[in-house]
């Protein structure tokens, strides 16, 4: 009776070992190339933080026409990554037969949807002469801005954009709770200099709309506060090169 229930045993695990290593077999190359393309794009963040070093810390004022760059280039961001995080939201949904996507499938569509994106933004950063560190403290400086209008210490103009500094920490809160090395998100953010929090007000109130078209997607927000990339890297949410096994060496 044990014999056979080992049996039995042995031949489940064999098969469930050859499942995996089929699924594995099949969203190979599209990982593959994610990988290369997120190599890629580190890589590009990296040297451009090398091209125009910036020391946050001894950032006393605010330059203002870089602020207007990064609050418009949050806006292009958003326009190009629509179509990216409309497919990241039909993961796990439908595929275009009607039919649920299986596994597989939902591993091809998330690798496909978020390959390009880093590539994307690096370019960006590229044509604006800009590093990430730079476009990451300007980033700061908005969610300082929001944190004290939802404080009810903002500037007067800003009220149409109260509550969004809370959906941003609510939803930063789920994230901690799958990672407990995230850090809290007033400690991510840190103390912007009350001056340059008073001249970012004054650039965000002359366009309001163009805020709120820039925060459409806080999964971007998430990412943005944690440049340079090395803190991303630190974390653990970015594929080493190298990583994984090739389908030809199992």
């Amino acid at each position: 009776m044990m014999k056979k229930l080992f049996i039995g045993c042995g031949i489940l695990v064999l098969l469930i070992l050859g499942v995996l290593g089929y699924a594995v077999y099949q969203v190979y190359p599209d990982a593959k190339e994610w990988q290369s393309r997120w190599t890629t794009a580190i890589a590009q963040l990296e040297v451009l933080d090398q091209s125009h070093p910036f020391e946050a810390a001894a950032q006393t004022e605010l330059d203002n026409q870089r602020f207007v760059q990064v609050l418009d280039l949050r806006v292009e961001l958003v326009e190009y990554l629509r179509g990216t995080l409309q497919d990241l939201e039909s993961v796990g949904a439908e595929g275009e037969d009607g039919e649920e996507l299986g596994v597989i499938e939902t591993f091809k569509v998330f690798f496909r949807a978020t390959r390009e994106p880093p590539i994307v933004f690096s370019e960006r950063l590229t044509t604006a002469g800009m590093g990430p560190t730079e476009f990451s403290w300007h980033t700061k400086v908005l969610w300082a801005c929001l944190r004290r209008v939802d404080q009810g210490a903002g500037e007067p103009g800003l009220s149409e954009l109260r509550g969004r500094f809370d959906e941003f920490e609510t939803f930063y809160e789920k994230q901690r709770k799958h990672n407990d090395d995230l850090p809290v998100l007033s400690d991510l953010i840190g103390e912007v200099p009350q001056a340059v929090i008073a001249q970012a007000s004054a650039i965000l109130i002359s366009d309001i709309q163009r805020v709120h078209d820039g925060l459409y997607a806080p999964e971007l927000d998430h990412l943005y506060l944690m440049l340079p990339i090395q803190e991303i890297d630190d974390l653990g949410l970015v594929v080493e090169p190298g990583g994984g096994v090739d389908p030809a060496d199992r």
